[in-house]
């Protein structure tokens, strides 16, 4: 590995499922930067996005001194595909992967070298158009790469979906209509992101790869970040002392990810898994119930069951 780029904590899994809290939850050690969902990079730094900080990502200290120095970071249409699903499954001759290799060094350093940080977090996780993001920047670009697979049961992930995709509740799309069909998209998009995170786990092994689920991280997080800080060999006491109130917390600036990434930092406990019934349940439980098993999750009884 090339020690003159940070390392990058890489948070897989699917959405809905935490990986903005458990980012910005990290980033409150003071090596460690909150980055967001990273691989959008080329989408947000010239957008009016607001970041965490409040400010525009054009205005925002951080991005902007970012921006100066990437050159269009990410925007290289053809080196995008290493990103996805494509990416994590197809071998390709290495000079076509240059394009993707240079602008991924150069954002890390940039960041780095802005932030003043030693390791960045990630949190573009494994859906499709990032399920082969983790691998390819550990194989190809050279980076310093832990991985987290963050999971959470999909009854959760449905009832979360069900009140609309981030975008939609930030009003940056309007409302989906065929919500009929939310049931289908987070069984399919739940089983298919977990299983490019278990993947990419399984290649990296257990010195580069650790499995954490949101329930434990929410209901007994100071044994979920103890058990993080060993595996990044970090002291992660700082992080549980800002989820105490025992410190405040330090500015970030996590632009895409989910719309609580400006709200205050905390734990927020959920009932959603109670809630399913009927054709969601069946659906979900169709789909994704080999996993669930896997993570221990069992199928809740229906409602009234």
């Amino acid at each position: 590995m090339d020690h003159g780029l940070p390392a990058v904590i890489y948070i897989g899994g699917y959405g809905r499922s935490g990986s903005t809290l458990l980012d910005r939850i990290l980033g409150q050690h003071p090596k460690i930067f909150s980055g967001g969902e990273l691989h959008r990079y080329g989408e947000f730094i010239r957008s009016n996005l607001l970041c965490s900080c409040g400010k525009a990502v054009p205005d925002c200290e951080i991005w902007s001194d970012v921006d100066r120095l990437t050159d269009k970071v990410g925007t290289k249409a053809s080196a995008r595909w290493l990103n996805s699903a494509f990416g994590l499954v197809l071998k390709v001759p290495v000079d076509q992967k240059g394009d993707f290799v240079d602008d991924q060094r150069q954002l890390f350093q940039s960041i780095a070298s802005v932030a003043g940080a030693a390791a960045i977090v990630d949190s573009s996780k494994t859906s499709y158009g990032a399920a082969g993001r983790p691998a390819a920047l550990y194989r190809h670009a050279g980076i310093d790469l832990y991985f987290i697979h963050l999971v959470r049961h999909p009854y959760s992930v449905w009832a979360s979906l069900n009140r609309g995709t981030n975008k939609q509740l930030e009003g940056r799309l309007s409302h989906w209509g065929a919500r009929r069909m939310v049931s289908l998209r987070a069984a399919i998009g739940w089983r298919f992101a977990n299983a490019m995170a278990v993947r990419t786990a399984e290649e990296f092994g257990p010195d580069r790869a650790i499995t954490v689920r949101y329930e434990d991280l929410i209901y007994r997080t100071k044994h979920e970040i103890e058990r993080l800080g060993n595996f990044l060999h970090l002291d992660l006491e700082v992080c549980f002392d800002v989820l105490s109130g025992r410190r405040p917390p330090r500015e970030q600036h996590v632009v895409e990810g989910n719309r609580s990434r400006s709200a205050p930092l905390h734990l927020k406990t959920t009932h959603d898994v109670e809630n399913l019934s009927g054709i969601p349940k069946l659906t979900v439980d169709a789909l994704c119930g080999e996993l669930m098993r896997k993570f221990g999750y069992a199928a809740v009884p229906s409602l009234g069951s």
